[in-house]
């Protein structure tokens, strides 16, 4: 079975947490998910700076400034938007959602401001929104 692939938006204090998680649990999130979990895309402001990953964190990554080329990658299966804020992640996680994927996001704001249109795409495109 191919495994499931993500794409992290964001890694701050969040996304990083949320990294060092997926590494640790891999084995647990691989049987919770029936399939392995892969990071294939990690999307950050500047992906020239050096950044301390996870040695055992589950994936192939590459690493861009540019959140639409993972929203357009046809490889991945669902999109974790950590970045915060309503606008931009509010797109994000919109188009997404119309492309097929997936989301889960850790975005109180984007949820509580935009959260009944979000689900309601999610529906219209039967994809899955978690938080």
């Amino acid at each position: 079975m191919e495994s499931y692939k993500i794409a992290l938006l964001g890694l701050g204090n969040v996304g990083g947490a949320v990294a060092r998680l997926l590494a640790s649990t891999r084995d647990e999130c691989a049987v919770r998910a029936g399939r392995s979990i892969e990071v294939a895309r990690i999307v950050v402001q500047d992906a020239s700076r050096p950044r301390d990953l996870p040695a055992d964190l589950p994936g192939k990554i590459e690493c861009c400034d540019d959140p639409f080329v993972a929203i357009e990658d046809p490889e991945i299966d669902a999109i974790v938007e950590l970045v915060g804020g309503t606008g931009l992640p509010c797109q994000w996680i919109r188009l997404a959602l119309e492309k097929g994927k997936d989301v889960v996001t850790a975005n109180k704001a984007v949820l509580a401001i935009h959260g009944e249109e979000l689900f309601q795409v999610a529906s219209e495109h039967g994809r899955n929104l978690y938080y």
